[in-house]
């Protein structure tokens, strides 16, 4: 990548445009290069789906009261 923000400005590099939907749980470390779907849990260099994000998930993790 160009460092001088001058040669970034000028468009010599380019980005797609990705996105994380919401709900989604990004394991640390982990380089986002690809749209991440909602309800999902991704993992890795690079950042794969590893699997949708179930009502099951609340039953295996204790929950805590709001009051």
């Amino acid at each position: 990548h160009a460092i001088d923000p001058e040669i970034r400005k000028a468009g010599v590099e380019i980005a797609k445009q990705i996105t994380i939907g919401n709900n989604v749980l990004i394991g640390a470390g982990s380089v986002v290069t690809r749209s991440i779907p909602e309800h999902a849990v991704a993992v890795g260099v690079p950042c794969r789906v590893m699997r949708e994000i179930t009502k099951a998930d609340r039953t295996s993790y204790p929950t805590f009261s709001h009051e």
